[in-house]
């Protein structure tokens, strides 16, 4: 798995080595990182009935999430397995479900006395479906000052925006005019009085 940051993981992380492979077994309690499992354990963690996949087949689907903070250290990005049925809900019965069991059919041609026969098998069997997801995140300040700035361009623009409708929309915008604009008296100095007395302009 390649992080398009530059690093590479594998399911074998820190801790996982031929050793530690030769002995474990997963469990997602005791042993989530080891990457050996039981068949059975698989069925089971599905959600399906061994007995009932045994006999009819399944498709069964292995998710390996990662899902890594790469603010902190690599050794921290591991990991998280899943196990998923693709056919149906685990929790109905087999008789509303729409498809059960996992078959193909395939011919086998053949001769016989010159004559050409076929014999038409239909096989039952077990399919696993390996997805691998992943998500990578990592503080970058580009990003973050890019953001901050689109806020604070919208928060301008709604200040604008709610002027303009106070003051122009609303029934009652000569009231908020009057609240918003405080008008004043501006005193002048005549310059045609002898006594430089002062007019008051409104």
């Amino acid at each position: 798995y390649k992080l398009v940051f530059g690093l590479l993981r594998s399911n074998l992380v820190e801790g996982v080595d031929g050793l530690y492979i030769s002995k474990c077994l997963y469990d997602p309690a005791d042993a989530p990182l080891c990457p050996i499992f039981k068949l059975g354990d698989i069925v089971k963690l599905s959600g399906f009935s061994f007995e009932k996949i045994a006999k009819e087949g399944g498709a069964i689907g292995i998710v390996v999430d990662w899902t890594c903070n790469l603010d902190v250290h690599i050794k921290h990005c591991k990991p998280e397995y899943s196990f998923h049925g693709l056919y149906g809900n685990a929790n109905e019965m087999d008789e509303v479900r729409t498809s059960m069991g996992y078959n193909f059919r395939y011919a086998k041609h053949y001769i016989e006395n010159g004559v050409s026969k076929r014999t038409l098998l239909k096989v039952f069997g077990i399919r696993f479906d390996i997805i691998v997801k992943s998500l990578a995140r990592k503080f970058d300040i580009i990003p973050t000052l890019t953001a901050i700035g689109s806020g604070v361009g919208i928060f301008g623009v709604a200040t604008v925006v709610c002027d303009l409708v106070l003051l122009y929309l609303l029934p009652k915008r000569e009231f908020y005019k009057n609240m918003k604009f405080k008008y004043t008296d501006t005193e002048v100095q005549n310059p045609d009085s002898e006594a430089g007395s002062m007019e008051t302009e409104r």
